[in-house]
């Protein structure tokens, strides 16, 4: 990207339209563009109108996708309609071609960035990079990014999925975010958050405003201090909804980070924590922010090999209200089945709890069945792909005959003759 035309893209993004050209009478690049687009039927005088508290007010755009579309297919991006109304600008998995005309690719750039700028019904961004295609939209694309961002006027939901080398986590990225107060779904994955980001994130989550949704961060390399710094960003969004932090390596201290926020949300309902606990030696202070926390919660801990004891101690409080847990590919046996099974005589706000592939054996079938012997709550149980055999979920039924509150347990591969089965 040329300095001249890099500097059109930002003019054109606010709307500044100052000639970048020795003669003052000749058009800008900008201007440009407008005429080049205008020509191939693009409207840009036409104003946006979408209405949010009128769901039958359609914009006008929704009706002329394709052709918008065509201009924006040389960056690899499209525009839909992913529901009523609301328009999206998304990756596409067409192959790359090579453009003879540079002019197609600052077109698209252009529409990319003037979009969401000028149509409050332009509510989502996607940018991902499928497996073989890459993704690189442009010379700069975390400049260019940075431009849509930060004149963006109405977007509620961005996700950013690429590879690690994938250049969107820089300065610029976060000049964009600086400025998204109205974002209510942040998907961040596979891509490193480095330093520069921090103070943008954290602006971004103190700003998020009530009608705040998810905000997830999977495959993130989460290092110490930038993590740390992320998560006590967050701990000022009053409106966090849910909280994914998927595949990474969190140390003790982002784990304690973590729990902070679990401690002090007055909203956070959703708390995933997939493939991310290895380096942590203990779940314990996740355990000790449930007992101070008294909103209904689902907690997602997959694949996390640990002692979970202090955890299920947490269960049997009845202040703890945990609805939903979910400990898949986890190991649940031995001590900890047996202090699982004694949680569950006392609990009385877990409804759903998913053991699939948690190395679960027939002792901690039976342990599990002798706390829902009196268990009054629990309605779902998941124990799907579990070495276990034909005569354990035998007890198991008998065990379970006077629970009235059971409605749904899943095994599969039990492990018998076809007799037993």
């Amino acid at each position: 990207m040329t300095a001249e035309k890099g500097e059109a893209v930002e003019g054109l993004a606010s709307g500044d339209t100052a000639d970048t050209a020795a003669n003052d009478n000749a058009p800008s690049y900008p201007e440009q563009i407008v005429a080049r687009l205008t020509k191939r039927g693009l409207d840009f005088e036409r104003a946006c109108e979408y209405d949010d508290k009128n769901n039958t007010a359609s914009c006008w755009l929704r009706h002329d996708l394709d052709r918008w579309s065509r201009v924006l297919h040389p960056v690899s991006l499209e525009l839909e309609e992913t529901k009523p109304g609301a328009l999206a600008i998304l990756s596409t998995r067409t192959c790359q071609r090579e453009y003879s005309d540079e002019d197609e690719l600052y077109d698209g750039a252009y529409v990319f960035c003037w979009l969401p700028k000028a149509h409050r019904c332009v509510q989502r961004i996607n940018l991902e990079t499928f497996e073989g295609l890459g993704m690189v939209l442009f010379y700069r694309p975390a400049f260019t990014l940075a431009l849509a961002l930060g004149r963006s006027v109405n977007l509620q939901q961005l996700e950013l999925v690429g590879g690690h080398e994938t250049p969107f986590s820089e300065e610029e990225l976060c000049e964009g975010l600086d400025a998204l107060e109205r974002l209510r779904s942040f998907k961040f994955a596979s891509l490193p958050i480095r330093r520069p980001c921090h103070d943008a994130w954290r602006t971004c989550s103190h700003g998020t405003p009530a009608t705040s949704r998810p905000l997830r961060y999977p495959t993130i390399a989460c290092r110490r201090t930038p993590a740390n710094r992320l998560l006590r960003a967050l701990q000022r969004c009053r409106a966090l909804r849910e909280l994914s932090i998927v595949e990474n390596s969190l140390t003790k201290g982002n784990a304690d980070s973590v729990a902070r926020l679990l401690r002090f949300s007055y909203a956070l309902t959703k708390l995933t924590l997939d493939r991310c606990l290895r380096n942590v030696p203990s779940i314990y202070p996740f355990a000790e922010a449930l007992k101070t926390s008294t909103i209904p919660l689902e907690l997602h801990i997959n694949q996390c090999v640990t002692r979970f004891e202090c955890l299920f101690e947490a269960l049997a409080n009845n202040r703890v209200a945990l609805k939903h847990l979910n400990l898949n590919g986890c190991n649940i046996y031995g001590s900890n089945a047996e202090a699982l099974g004694a949680a569950l005589k006392h609990n009385v706000y877990l409804n759903k709890l998913e053991l699939n592939g948690a190395h679960v054996d027939n002792h901690a079938v039976v342990a599990l069945a002798r706390g829902l012997e009196t268990n009054r709550v629990l309605e779902t149980l998941d124990l799907r792909n579990n070495a276990v055999s034909a005569g354990a979920v035998s007890t198991f039924c008998r065990m379970l005959c006077k629970n009235e509150t059971l409605k749904s347990v899943m095994f599969s591969e039990v492990q018998g003759s076809e007799q037993e089965r």
